[in-house]
């Protein structure tokens, strides 16, 4: 029962840990990504461009970036970096926590300032320290000035995002003939996209028709439901945990109101209904009390087992949802994609998510596997032995005993902590169910039953 306590939380801290590495739910965006460099840049969105693009979108928030190998050189160290070309508001779109300093703000980009944001890993590589504000580092033999440091992440699931190079971000205009460079990714987060139902369609309608540019040339993704495609596979568990605790609760409802029938019925062969109501008041006004708590008891259960699904609409067909060539396509593309991708480099978002999503997948496998076998473990106690006493002492200590685990391991893996605290409600309510054994309950509705019939 600890390691299944321990699993709950970790699945949770895991599925959520996009939400809280986003700020401001900046994980909830679009990004047009460039499918290669090879390709006839005529067909493709020039920097140039992004201010047309900026106009369909007047109440959002648009950036940008390219990236290419560079070296990095100072204080007479030099290794290999990645030179991230970006735009202004970009680190919102990145992630980035600023630990010192700040990122490239509006002037420094519109002017082509030479600054540079480093990483704090960088800057002990270079400085051996992180107070590095205002020194002055040489990318690609061009000199530029510190202006912010911000912290590596160095969760798992961030090192299994990374390619392992460290990132130095500069004005996108700090570069000759910038008008005309190639953003490789570009960034739309926007409230009227956040209604459409097909983002894709959408924004590869307003490449062709608004900018002239082809968009089969880019690979749209839409992360707007991205916190829900991670924390969907653990509420369904819950959810299914839920009916089963349903299903449970019912069944002891039954036999509750089958025993008040039955004492009712008998009364009446004795006494009039005035006579059992003031013989038996307490006792009423008990099971009353007792069939609204449990109807109570349901309704909450059923109202915090949902949960809001989502399915990404690009595999959802437009016109007939029954379009079986369209599913058999999907998942032809799918295959080619993970053989090949021609070129293409997923954004840090498009990855942390698959291997977000791969974790979470495989840990509700160990999570299922787990919870049977703890259903296995409590049946055969309630057949051998155990009081309810210690076996309420046992589910408190797994409680406690996976609530420190868990807190431990997300601090080794640098994953947020959160306690999902109505799942594990349910999960421990469903337990204490699963303790009760229905012969100790059919004694004592007989024991009642024989003393409210004197």
């Amino acid at each position: 029962m600890s390691s299944l306590f321990f699993m709950v939380i970790s699945i949770n801290s895991i599925s959520l840990n996009i939400r809280y590495t986003y700020k401001n739910d900046y994980a909830s965006r679009m990004e047009i990504n460039l499918r290669g460099n090879y390709v006839n840049q005529n067909n493709l969105i020039k920097a140039s461009d992004i201010e047309d693009l900026a106009k369909s979108f007047p109440n959002g928030s648009i950036s940008y970036m390219t990236q290419s190998d560079s070296i990095i050189e100072a204080n007479h160290a030099i290794f290999p970096i990645k030179a991230v070309l970006s735009a202004e508001n970009a680190d919102k779109f990145l992630g980035l926590d600023i630990l010192r300093g700040c990122f490239i703000n509006s002037e420094q980009y519109q002017y082509g300032n030479k600054v540079a944001v480093i990483s704090d890993t960088i800057a002990y590589k270079l400085f051996m320290s992180h107070n590095v504000i205002g020194n002055e580092i040489y990318i690609s033999d061009i000199k530029y000035k510190i202006i912010g440091v911000y912290k590596s992440k160095n969760s798992i699931l961030s090192v299994l995002a990374s390619d392992g190079i460290e990132r130095v971000y500069i004005p996108f205009k700090s570069t000759t003939d910038n008008a005309s460079k190639i953003p490789y990714t570009i960034f739309i987060k926007d409230e009227s996209l956040k209604e459409k139902p097909f983002r894709v369609h959408t924004l590869e309608g307003i490449i062709k028709e608004r900018l002239r540019k082809e968009p089969n040339m880019y690979r749209i993704n839409d992360f707007y439901e991205s916190s829900i495609y991670t924390s969907q596979p653990f509420l369904l568990f819950i959810f299914l945990v839920g009916v089963l605790l349903i299903c449970k609760v019912i069944k002891y409802f039954i036999k509750y109101l089958k025993f008040g029938f039955l004492n009712l019925k008998s009364g009446l062969r004795n006494n009039y209904l005035v006579g059992i109501l003031f013989k038996w008041k307490l006792p009423i006004i008990i099971y009353i009390i007792g069939t609204a708590l449990i109807l109570i008891l349901l309704g909450e259960i059923g109202k915090n087992i949902t949960f809001k699904g989502a399915i990404p609409p690009e595999y959802i067909p437009v016109d007939n949802i029954f379009d079986f060539k369209f599913y058999a396509n999907k998942i032809r593309e799918a295959i080619y994609g993970l053989n090949s991708n021609f070129g293409y480099i997923p954004t840090q978002l498009e990855l942390f998510l698959r291997y977000n999503l791969l974790v979470v997948y495989i840990s509700i496998l160990f999570l299922i596997l787990n919870f049977i076998a703890v259903l296995s473990a409590i049946k055969l106690d309630k057949l051998v032995s155990g009081t309810i006493t210690k076996q309420m002492a046992a589910l408190a200590a797994s409680v406690v005993i996976g609530l420190a685990i868990s807190f431990i391991a997300c601090l080794l893996f640098g994953i947020s902590y959160i306690i999902p605290i109505k799942e594990m409600l349910i999960l421990i309510v469903f337990l204490d169910v699963t303790f009760i054994n229905e012969n100790n309950v059919d004694a004592l509705s007989d024991k009642l039953y024989a003393r409210l019939n004197g």
